[in-house]
């Protein structure tokens, strides 16, 4: 299929991913074609099957290729560029550490934030029962379902600067 180079300072994974990309783009490997199993790439190139899973599961997530439960690995019917379109629309991040700091911490409603532990509040909405979400706001906190904001409750942090 490909040979990769053990003498590059690119890491085996990425030159599998690029040659694999290339082949596709080049359409050498056309949509719906089957990619070799794991371990009979890791064969032919002489890698570890660890490097072969680790590259298709990059591939998959870059929209290159889609796995098929009991099948293998498949071309994608086009590749996707929606993904790479999407992390060049975000925000570009400050060097400064501060700066960096604010923009993790600020709050969009067009983002999940999914290291937060909590759920978009239409979701709570839609599948919470009646009865738990008045028992919720029967503690006096308004939405307490949401998260804190990071710097604190506004209301706490007015009485703290109080004292």
């Amino acid at each position: 299929m490909f040979e990769l180079s053990r003498d590059s300072h690119q890491p085996l994974v990425d030159q599998i991913c690029e040659r694999v990309t290339q082949l596709v783009r080049n359409g050498q490997l056309p949509a719906g074609a089957r990619l070799p199993s794991i371990r009979k790439l890791a064969r032919q190139i002489g890698a570890s099957p660890f490097t072969v899973v680790d590259g298709y599961d990059r591939l998959v997530a870059r929209g290159v290729i889609e796995p098929r439960a009991g099948r293998g690995f498949f071309v994608t019917q086009r590749l996707l560029s929606a993904p790479l379109a999407a992390i060049e629309a975000l925000p570009e991040l400050g060097s400064d550490a501060l700066e960096l700091a604010r923009q993790c911490l600020q709050q969009r409603g067009d983002v999940i934030a999914a290291g937060s532990g909590f759920l978009p509040e239409s979701w709570l909405l839609e599948a919470g029962s009646a009865g738990v979400l008045t028992r919720l706001m029967r503690g006096g906190r308004t939405r307490p379902w949401l998260p804190c904001p990071a710097e604190g409750l506004g209301e706490l942090r007015e009485q703290i600067a109080a004292r």
